[in-house]
C-alpha cells in the first residue's frame, strides 16, 4: 500500500516479495540497489507472511510493525529478525489492539496512513514454542488524505458474528481518518 504511489508499505512479506516488487512502476535510482519499501506490517508470524523480510535486507533500513507476540516469534523462534539484522538496520513498532499507529517513512515523516489491529481466531505457527495473545491480527488501514478505509484480514480462522462488531468505529483509528 502507498499513500503517494512511490513509497510502499507491505502487508506481510511473502517469499515471492522480489517478484511483487518487480511489478511496481517505481523507477530505481541509477546505479543503486533500490528497495521502494518503507516498511512491512505483519499480521502473524507464519512463514508465508514473513520470509520475505530477509529478502528486503537490501533496503539497509527496514521498519516492521507488528504485535509483540509476532515480534517474539520472528525474533526467537524463526530467527528471521536476527538474520535480517545481520544485513540491515531493522526497527520494530509494536501494534496494539485499539491503539492505531501512524506509519512513518524511513526519514521519520508521516505517511498519512494509519493502521489499527484486532486479534482474530488463529493459532501460532507450528514452529512457535508457545502460544501468545494477539498472535494473529486483522488490520484496519486508513488513508488520512483520502479518508479511505481498508480491512486486511488474511490469517483469520473464521469471520464469526463476534468479529464484525470489533471493527466498529469505536476501534477504528480516531481523528479525521475515521469513516
Amino acid at each position: 500500500m502507498s499513500a503517494d504511489g512511490e513509497r510502499w508499505f507491505l502487508l506481510n512479506a511473502s517469499p515471492d516479495v522480489r517478484d511483487q516488487l518487480g511489478r511496481l512502476t517505481v523507477a530505481a535510482p541509477e546505479g543503486v540497489r533500490h528497495v521502494p519499501v518503507e516498511g512491512v506490517v505483519l499480521t502473524d508470524a507464519e512463514l508465508d507472511h514473513t520470509l520475505g523480510i530477509v529478502l528486503l535486507r537490501e533496503a539497509r533500513r527496514l521498519q516492521v510493525a507488528t504485535t509483540d507476540a509476532v515480534r517474539r516469534v520472528i525474533e526467537e523462534d524463526s530467527r528471521l529478525l536476527p538474520v535480517t539484522r545481520a544485513f540491515a538496520e531493522v526497527s520494530v513498532t509494536e501494534l496494539m489492539p485499539d491503539r492505531p499507529t501512524e506509519l512513518c517513512y524511513r526519514d521519520g515523516t508521516g505517511s498519512g496512513l494509519r493502521v489499527g489491529c484486532v486479534p482474530v481466531p488463529a493459532g501460532p505457527p507450528r514452529f512457535a514454542r508457545e502460544e501468545r495473545p494477539n498472535h494473529t491480527v486483522g488490520l484496519l488501514i486508513q488513508d488520512h488524505r483520502t479518508g479511505g478505509t481498508c480491512a486486511f484480514i488474511p490469517g483469520c480462522g473464521g469471520l464469526d458474528d463476534w468479529l464484525r462488531p470489533t471493527w466498529s468505529s469505536s476501534t477504528a483509528p480516531s481523528g479525521p481518518m475515521t469513516s
